[in-house]
């Protein structure tokens, strides 16, 4: 009786352990290419925009794209046209002000690959993409915002479009 309750304590010190381990979870991805839609995006200016970045091809492998924000310009609605401030977060928080939030600041963007078994994604013209979420608090004070972007990952489309300008606007 006493070996089957140090076996349970070591078991359950052991569960504890190991429960509390912090783990990040990786997608598995592949040599899979990716491009932005087009070398000029354009959307409607709200609170949140995306931005999308496909695969080259379709392909049930998933891919990882790795982007860059290479700066911008905003219109305010009185005309004033400045470069746009990237909200910095810190310690105390979001103090320094700013334009736009990018929800994950990382840079990367998993784009999952295509399940053949899925009659929406089973059609020839569907080509599995991801978004750059883009948190614009202040949208009402603008008019349009302009952003410029750059692929830099491993796998990029060596004919399509690896720059992108995208503008919201109203």
């Amino acid at each position: 009786m006493k070996q089957i309750k140090i076996f349970l304590a070591a078991a359950a010190v052991m569960f504890m352990a190991v429960s509390c381990y912090q783990r990040e979870y990786v997608p598995q991805t592949g040599a899979v290419e990716v491009e932005f839609p087009s070398d000029r995006v354009e959307v409607s200016l709200a609170e949140y925009i995306y931005l999308p970045i496909q695969q080259v091809e379709k392909s049930t492998t998933g891919a990882k794209a790795i982007y860059s924000y290479d700066g911008g310009t905003v219109t305010l609605t009185d005309g004033t046209t400045r470069e746009v401030v990237v909200f910095k977060n810190n310690q105390e928080g979001y103090e320094n002000g700013g334009d736009i939030i990018f929800t994950d600041e990382s840079g990367v963007l998993y784009i999952r690959g295509y399940d053949p078994e899925d009659p929406t994604e089973s059609s020839e013209s569907f080509i599995p993409s991801a978004d750059i979420e883009i948190r614009v608090p202040s949208f009402s004070r603008m008019r349009s915002l302009e952003l410029q972007f750059t692929l830099v990952g491993e796998y990029l489309s060596p004919d399509g479009n690896n720059t992108v300008t995208f503008v919201a606007s109203r």
